[in-house]
């Protein structure tokens, strides 16, 4: 796979490096990247990886084919964390035992309540040992009780040092997407322009394209 330029996109990299600098302060933010197919959601998301070198990053993928799978999403981003965990007890503690119940560990699952003030207080205990940023890609095939969790995350981030960053085709689903669409603050990513188009093209193939031929490959994608 070629590792195209990424172009066109200083102002979104300059949000998320400004609000990566801001969790020291326990400024907390949930972001939508959102765009059509192609837009660059991933590679954008890649970057914000990259950029939180020295933070716990968290991350997960939605897919079409695990949208039936409860918590499927949550389950990516949290099962690693608690698994690995030299603490784990401290992790699960006080109401954040009750996120055992999506986890896999056993025990009698509590009411839908108790599992989402679980999971907040887990992602909470997370920060204790510093930043955290949680990744989120393809946003809009989550499965409907990540979505839950995610929207009452969502205004639970600021006093957290945390880093939500979710990519997101721009479509209503007339749900909790459209809760989380809403609330959340929202960097689109628009189109290229044959500039931009000509910018990532000499960078596959080093040689600047002419006028011309930028804009129809503009065009065509």
């Amino acid at each position: 796979m070629i590792d195209t330029p990424l172009v066109e996109r200083e102002r979104q990299l300059a949000a998320f490096d400004a609000h990566l600098r801001a969790l020291a302060s326990g400024a907390g933010r949930f972001v939508v990247v959102d765009g059509g197919p192609g837009a660059g959601k991933s590679r954008l998301l890649a970057a914000v990886r990259a950029a939180a070198d020295g933070h716990r990053v968290l991350s997960a993928r939605a897919s079409r084919l695990e949208r039936t799978y409860a918590f499927g999403v949550v389950r990516q981003l949290l099962e690693p964390v608690v698994a690995r965990a030299a603490d784990r007890e401290r992790l699960l503690a006080g109401p954040a035992a009750a996120a055992s119940a999506v986890l896999g560990a056993p025990g009698e699952p509590p009411g839908d309540y108790a599992v989402l003030n679980g999971l907040f207080w887990l992602v909470a205990n997370v920060c204790e040992t510093g930043p955290a940023v949680l990744l989120v890609d393809d946003l809009h095939w989550a499965d409907e009780a990540s979505l839950r969790f995610l929207a009452y995350l969502l205004p639970r981030v600021d006093g957290l040092p945390l880093l939500v960053a979710a990519g997101s085709r721009p479509e209503s689903d007339g749900g909790l997407l459209d809760v989380v669409l809403t609330e959340a603050e929202r960097l689109p990513l628009p189109p290229l322009t044959p500039g931009g188009v000509a910018a990532v093209l000499d960078g596959v193939t080093g040689q600047r394209p002419d006028a011309a031929f930028a804009r129809a490959c503009a065009e065509a994608t």
